[in-house]
């Protein structure tokens, strides 16, 4: 099960990605990744910026990262 530093780390990693490792497949980009979690986007950029997050939204990003895999 993810921590919460985990689901905060794998977030930026998204944020964070360049657009070539996108268009290669190698991570989600965020507005797939809120998709997934069925969140708001600016919700996704939020945890990104400030490292926090609700229970809920933790859960939702949880259960979408354990569907795509580890992201690398």
């Amino acid at each position: 099960m993810l921590s919460q530093d985990d689901i905060v780390r794998r977030v930026r990693t998204v944020r964070f990605s360049s657009k070539q490792a996108r268009n290669g497949r190698k991570t989600y980009s965020m507005y797939r990744l809120a998709v997934l979690a069925q969140l708001h986007r600016a919700t996704l950029y939020n945890v990104a910026a400030t490292g926090r997050m609700s229970a809920e939204t933790a859960d939702k990003l949880r259960s979408a990262l354990s569907m795509i895999g580890a992201i690398t």
